[in-house]
Formats: structure tokens, C-alpha cells, sequence
């Protein structure tokens, strides 16, 4: 899991990196936007809000008995909603927002295709998919 929250390791993914540049892109506006709505101050200045890229070692694993749940790092989450970028170049990220309570939340970033197949159908099931 690659904590994004602060600029130097988006800086980081696109030296030395596999993800598609269109979603470290879209990541990198992303993150640029969240700093405008804090007015100029960085993410990481408010411990309420984190962002994070999920990668296949984090075994994302979704919740047979729970269909909105899901788990990865050693805990249980239930998503408030699933998005997904669909990029010209064929890749795809997943947005999985996380309302932990009303003042904190986690955002989790995931490309297609790099879970189990189980993790990747129940994301496409959740997700909201967007063309961009």
C-alpha cells in the first residue's frame, strides 16, 4: 500500500513505476484538487482524510457474507461508493471512498486487473464507471 497523501511519493511513481502515466495523471489532478479544497494546504496536514494505492500485495478480499464489505491490510472496510476510471490507453483505476466517521475518511486507489478474480468482479459490480 503507497501512502499518497504527500506529493513526493506521487513525484516518486512516475520516475519508477509500472502504472499507466494516465492514471498517475489522473492521481496527481486528484490530489492537486483535494489541495485546493484545503486552500493551498497540503492533505497530509489534516490526519482526517488519507489516500492510499492499493497493490496486489495488499490482497484486496471481498466479504462473501457482507457483499459491501471488503478486506485488505489486515482489516474490514464498507465502502461508501466504488468508481471507476476507464483511460484511453486501456487502463482502469478504482476509486473506493471509505467514510470512517463523519470527520475521517480513506480514499483506496486500485488499477484493474491486479487482484484475484474474485476481487476484480466484485469491483466491477460495486463501481460507478466513468470514461476518461
Amino acid at each position: 500500500m503507497i501512502n499518497l497523501t504527500p506529493l513526493t511519493d506521487i513525484t516518486y511513481l512516475f520516475q519508477d513505476s509500472i502504472i499507466p502515466p494516465t492514471c498517475l495523471y489522473f492521481l496527481n489532478d486528484y490530489l492537486n484538487q483535494i489541495r485546493i479544497i484545503y486552500e493551498g494546504d497540503s492533505p497530509s496536514s489534516s490526519s482526517a482524510h488519507s489516500f492510499h494505492l492499493l497493490e496486489a500485495a495488499d490482497k484486496l478480499t471481498p466479504n462473501p457474507e457482507q457483499s459491501l464489505a471488503f478486506s485488505c491490510a489486515a482489516l474490514t472496510y464498507w465502502p461508501e461508493y466504488i468508481e471507476c476510471y476507464a483511460f484511453d490507453d486501456g487502463s482502469s483505476l478504482y476509486k473506493i471512498f471509505i467514510l470512517l466517521d463523519n470527520e475521517c475518511s480513506i480514499t483506496f486507489f486500485t488499477l484493474q486487473g491486479i487482484h484475484s478474480l474474485e476481487a476484480e468482479c466484485w469491483l466491477h459490480e460495486q463501481a460507478n464507471i466513468y470514461n476518461h
